[in-house]
C-alpha cells in the first residue's frame, strides 16, 4: 500500500513539475507557430503575453515541446469546445446588437424627451421652412412670430408657447431691424429673449458650432429662424443629384435642431415657374421638402393685399389661411380661417375649366351657353341646375379668387356690352413675372 502511495505522489510531482515548466517552453515558440491549434484547454495553464500574434492558441494535448506545428486543417478541429486566450483577428463581435438595432419591446420601454412646441399646429421642435415669392411678406411674418414667441401671444390665430428667440437675419442691416421692431411695437417696449445676428456663417465655416455656443449660453432659447436659407448653404458640391445635397444639408440642420430639442425655421423662396402643387414650387429640390417637419407657402392671391398661407406638417394637420397684411403695424391678420378647398376641387364648373385648359393651355375664350353644354357632355350634370347666368354668377362671386390660389388660374370677364362676339369669359395661366433666384435671395431685405 505504500508502494502504491508513493508510486502516485511521483507521479503527481513529476506531471507539476512538467506543467510548471510548459508555459515557459511554449513562450519560446511563439515565434515560430504561424496559425491556430485548438483544443480542450484548462484556461488557467496557458499565459501568453506581450506576443505580436495574439491569435494563436495552445492545445493541452503536447506530448513534445519541441514538436512545431505549420497548419491545422479545419476537418481535424475537435469538436469540444475551446477556451482561447484572446478573440481571432478581423472576425467581428456580435456578442453586442449592431448600431442602431433595437427590439420592438425596449423601444416601447424607452423615455423620450416631449417635442418642444413653439407654436401650436403649426411649429414643433426639428426643422421647417417658410417660402414665398420675393415682397410677400416673409421677413415682416418671421419677425412677428419672434415677438409673439418671446411674449406668448397668438399669431394669426394660432397659440405659442414662451420661449426666446434667435433670429439670424442676413439680409437685413441691424437698422433695418431696429426700423421694423418700431413700426410693429406701436410703442410698446421690446420683449426680453430675442436675440438677432447678421454675422453671416455657412455650414462650412462653423454654423453649427456657433448655434451649439449660444443655445448653451442661453438655455432657453427654442427657436431659431435662418433668414434666408441660402446665405448658410455649403459651397461644396459634392457628388451625387442636387435631391441627395439638399437632403444631406437638411439633414444636417434637422439633426441639429432634433439633438437640442429646439424648432429651426428656415426661410426660403419660390421658383420662377409655379406649379399646380404649391409646395413644389419652393426653391430647391423635394429633398428640402421632404426633410422638414412643416413646409409654409405663402402666396399672393387674386386680391394682391392678401395672402394664402398654406401649411403642410407631418406633426399635424394641415392649414389653409386667407392673411392680409396690416399696413399700419405691418403685422398679419386672418381673413378667413378655413378655405373650402375639396369642395372646391369637386365643383363641376372648376373642373371642367381645368379640362378645357389641358386641352388648350395657351388660354380659352367661351360664352356660357357653350360652356353649360361642355359640362353636360362632359360630367352628364343636370342641364336644369345650370343656366349661363348662374355659371356666370358663380364664378364672379365666388370662383375667381379660388381659380387663382389652386389653379394659378385667371379670369377675364366679357365686355358687358357684349358686341358682335357676345359675352365671352376668357381662361389662362398666370405667368408670374418674377426675378430670378439670385436676385430674388438678394432683394427679399424691403419685403411688404
Amino acid at each position: 500500500m505504500a508502494d502504491l502511495f508513493d508510486i502516485y505522489e511521483s507521479q503527481s510531482n513529476s506531471t507539476k513539475q512538467e506543467e510548471a515548466t510548459k508555459p515557459v517552453e511554449i513562450m519560446k515558440q511563439t515565434e515560430t507557430i504561424n496559425t491556430v491549434e485548438t483544443a480542450d484547454v484548462i484556461q488557467d495553464e496557458v499565459m501568453v503575453t506581450e506576443q505580436e500574434d495574439v491569435g494563436q492558441l495552445e492545445t493541452a494535448d503536447v506530448t513534445s515541446p519541441q514538436e512545431t506545428v505549420e497548419q491545422v486543417e479545419f476537418s481535424s478541429v475537435p469538436t469540444s469546445p475551446a477556451i482561447p486566450s484572446s478573440a481571432p483577428p478581423n472576425i467581428p463581435d456580435y456578442s453586442s446588437p449592431p448600431l442602431g438595432l433595437i427590439d420592438g419591446i425596449s423601444l416601447m420601454e424607452m423615455e423620450f424627451p416631449e417635442p418642444t412646441i413653439i407654436v401650436e399646429n403649426l411649429l414643433y421642435s426639428g426643422l421647417s421652412t417658410i417660402a414665398g415669392m420675393p415682397k410677400v411678406g416673409k421677413t415682416w411674418f418671421c419677425l412677428s412670430l419672434s415677438l409673439a414667441a418671446a411674449t406668448g401671444t397668438e399669431i394669426i390665430g394660432f397659440e405659442t408657447n414662451k420661449c426666446d428667440v434667435l433670429y439670424l437675419s442676413f439680409e437685413s442691416k441691424a437698422t433695418q431691424i431696429q426700423h421694423r421692431l418700431k413700426i410693429m411695437l406701436q410703442g410698446d417696449p421690446m420683449p426680453n429673449g430675442v436675440h438677432f445676428c447678421t454675422d453671416i456663417k455657412t455650414l462650412d465655416d462653423g454654423l453649427l458650432e456657433f448655434l451649439q455656443d449660444i443655445l448653451n449660453q442661453y438655455p432657453k432659447i427654442k427657436l431659431i429662424i435662418i433668414d434666408p436659407l441660402e446665405f448658410i448653404r455649403s459651397d461644396k458640391r459634392g457628388g451625387g443629384s442636387q435631391y441627395k445635397k439638399d437632403y444631406r444639408e437638411m439633414g444636417i440642420l434637422k439633426g441639429f435642431a432634433d439633438k437640442n430639442n429646439v424648432c429651426i425655421l428656415v426661410v426660403n423662396h419660390l421658383k420662377k415657374t409655379p406649379t399646380k402643387d404649391k409646395f413644389n414650387n419652393m426653391l430647391g429640390s423635394n429633398g428640402i421638402r421632404g426633410a422638414m417637419n412643416t413646409n409654409i407657402v405663402m402666396s399672393k392671391q387674386d386680391d394682391e393685399s392678401k395672402v394664402l398661407f398654406a401649411t403642410e406638417s407631418r406633426d399635424v394637420e394641415s392649414t389653409n389661411k386667407i392673411i392680409e397684411f396690416n399696413k399700419e403695424n405691418c403685422k398679419w391678420e386672418v381673413v378667413s380661417d378655413e378655405v373650402e378647398e375639396d369642395t372646391y376641387m369637386e365643383n363641376p364648373i372648376v373642373i371642367t375649366i381645368n379640362k378645357m385648359l389641358e386641352e388648350k393651355p395657351d388660354g380659352i375664350e367661351i360664352k356660357m351657353a357653350d360652356f353649360k353644354d361642355r359640362m353636360i357632355k362632359d360630367l352628364e350634370v343636370d342641364g336644369e341646375a345650370y343656366s349661363p347666368q348662374s355659371i356666370s354668377r358663380e364664378i364672379s362671386q365666388h370662383l375667381i379668387p379660388l381659380l387663382m390660389r389652386y389653379d394659378n388660374i385667371r379670369c377675364k370677364r366679357p365686355d358687358p356690352n357684349g358686341g358682335i362676339k357676345g359675352r365671352v369669359w376668357k381662361f389662362y395661366y398666370e405667368k408670374v413675372d418674377t426675378v430670378s433666384e439670385t436676385e430674388a435671395t438678394i432683394t427679399d431685405n424691403n419685403v411688404i
